[in-house]
């Protein structure tokens, strides 16, 4: 018992440590530091504390398979001599950051299943808090509150890269303790679906304080997603938006379906407008992809394709997680550390056909949950969550997984049990 009240404990902490990305090496100018996220850390120690509890078997194959990619990757090609780092290093931090964030998810489906309440308080408090973080930190873009000079400097280059402009005016996207606004509004978006999940269940009705936490806990995330004013996470939240109206249209709760129909239509007019704008804007594209969004990613695709073509072994097993920069930097375009970009390109050459297989069964897997638990408006969630992390620089992010554990365990959550007499 002492041994699950310790790992209940550091849970908790995971959890309020989940916003500490590796932003805040630019913030605090931790130079020279491997930054490892906190909650990764800790989700380990609370996997060997609770006895390895693992869940699914489908995550275990996706891990063996991870590996074996990057240990042939290898082979196919070395690391670019310029990475500044060991030649293992570079071939498995990818695999191994996969490992971390199943072994969390694994982690959280357990306690989603013992304590579920436990895990939205914190949830909750933890979204509160890297709101005002946030809004702190966007008061700072203006210099209406103090920040040390470090955390200063960090902000005035951050402005020049995720401002937004319309003609002459410029708003800025919050971000938090992210190092973009994209991770920030998956962050909160991923937030977003687990307490919009748990309001929308029948305990939910008999626990008035979980409820109040989880209401926090949505407004909140909602706030801080739309703060974010990335196009992906937007889209998503319309996605989510629209399977709310559908799935729940025969039940009562006129005033909840006009909510999210208005919510829809006002991102879906936000999004439109803001995707004209920036066709618009590279429709003068001079043929370097660097930094235009649109072009960058399809030249990232059309690139990646064609490395499955140049090394044929690829095409079933990748070229290794995360070696993607490697290839790409012989364009002259961009860095060794350059990413797809997108999430299925991600998959298709770093993983192969074979890991894409593998990573659709373990959706799969999550999915089949999903409807157990919540039926049409679970199938429409893991959409969402997918939209959300369509065009990240990176897929594997905390907040998805926790997300995803959600889903897995709601097939076995206390609102499925019949009402006692």
């Amino acid at each position: 018992m002492a041994r699950i009240r310790l790992a209940r404990w550091l849970y908790g902490l995971a959890l309020l440590a989940m916003p500490l990305s590796y932003a805040l090496k630019g913030l605090f100018a931790l130079v020279g530091v491997t930054w490892v996220d906190p909650t990764l850390i800790l989700g380990l120690v609370i996997f060997l504390l609770m006895g390895a509890p693992i869940k699914e078997k489908a995550g275990l194959w996706l891990l063996g398979f991870a590996f074996l990619s990057a240990f042939i990757g290898m082979f196919l090609m070395a690391p670019a001599p310029d990475r500044d780092k060991a030649p293992v290093y570079v071939a498995y931090v990818e695999p191994v950051r996969l490992t971390l964030n199943i072994i969390w998810f694994w982690v959280s489906i357990r306690f989603f299943r013992l304590d579920k309440q436990f895990v939205l308080r914190w949830l909750a408090i933890c979204v509160a808090w890297e709101l005002s973080v946030a809004c702190y930190l966007y008061l700072a873009f203006f210099d209406l509150v103090p920040v040390p000079a470090t955390v200063k400097l960090y902000l005035d280059i951050y402005k020049t890269r995720q401002a937004l402009w319309w003609g002459d005016f410029s708003i800025y996207r919050m971000a938090g303790t992210f190092v973009e606004s994209p991770p920030f509004g998956l962050f909160m978006f991923c937030c977003l679906v687990i307490f919009a999940l748990a309001l929308s269940g029948s305990e939910s009705k008999d626990d008035r304080r979980g409820t109040i936490w989880a209401s926090i806990g949505a407004i909140c995330a909602f706030l801080g997603t739309v703060a974010s004013l990335s196009d992906q996470t937007l889209i998503a939240l319309i996605t989510l938006g629209c399977t709310f109206v559908l799935v729940r249209r025969g039940n009562n709760g006129a005033a909840g379906r006009l909510l999210w129909s208005s919510v829809v239509v006002g991102l879906l007019l936000y999004v439109a407008s803001a995707q004209a704008t920036r066709w618009t804007n590279e429709s003068f594209y001079s043929g370097d992809p660097m930094g235009t969004n649109i072009s960058e990613r399809w030249f990232h695709a059309r690139y990646g394709f064609s490395l499955l073509v140049e090394q044929p072994a690829s095409i079933v097993v990748g070229i290794g997680p995360g070696r993607y920069g490697d290839y790409a930097v012989r364009t002259g375009y961009f860095p060794n550390t350059v990413t797809p970009q997108f999430l299925f390109t991600e998959w298709a050459v770093g993983y192969g056909a074979l890991g894409v297989v593998l990573i659709g069964l373990w959706l799969f897997r999550i999915g089949s949950h999903a409807a157990s638990g919540y039926g049409t408006l679970g199938t429409g969630i893991l959409a969402a969550l997918l939209v959300a992390n369509m065009f990240q620089a990176n897929w594997i992010w905390e907040a998805w997984f926790l997300a995803l554990a959600f889903l897995h365990a709601s097939a076995h959550a206390p609102t499925l049990e019949p009402a006692r007499a």
